[in-house]
């Protein structure tokens, strides 16, 4: 592959990662923001139905039972979120789209300054290293959340391998 060839496919690459990231970074987003105003409302549904007496008992005891499952829901919307939390998944996606972002944008004016034969090899490994640093961030972060260290620690042992490989 030539390094016009690589260039092209670094590019595309990168764009790839970038609307990837940008996509989930607004789907974490708004997960968590309906996740709240579900929880808010449904808390405020169960207020409301609590509050309303009526002179008949089995009404105000269908309105009880009714809380009580309004109830059990926000506790199932809280699990969910404390065991996915998409907001910390949304502030994770955000900085790594805008980290992506800022490369594309180094590579692009990079690219734009240089006549495209005098393109070297090493030159592109530099953009290269940084997305891998870029996504291997977020893969400890998302290691770390999800309570992987022995994991993590293998990554980081194969990161300290290939800096030992690019320094030969």
């Amino acid at each position: 592959m030539s390094t016009n060839e690589q260039v092209e496919f670094f590019t595309k690459e990168l764009k790839t990662l970038t609307d990837r990231y940008k996509n989930e970074s607004s789907r974490y987003k708004k997960t968590a923001f309906r996740l709240k105003i579900i929880s808010v409302l449904l808390a405020a549904i169960i207020t409301v139905l609590l509050g309303i007496k009526f002179g008949d008992a089995s009404l105000t005891n269908a309105l009880s039972n009714v809380s009580l499952v309004l109830g059990a829901s926000i506790t199932v919307l809280s699990a969910y979120e404390a065991f996915f939390d998409p907001k910390a998944l949304w502030v994770r996606e955000t900085v790594t789209f805008v980290r992506l972002k800022d490369l594309q944008r180094d590579l692009d004016f990079w690219r734009s300054g240089i006549d495209p034969n005098e393109i070297t090899t090493e030159e592109l490994n530099k953009f290269k290293i940084r997305l891998d640093l870029i996504l291997e961030d977020t893969l400890k972060y998302w290691m770390k959340i999800r309570g992987a260290p022995d994991m993590e620690k293998n990554l980081e042992a194969r990161a300290d391998l290939r800096g030992t490989e690019n320094t030969d």
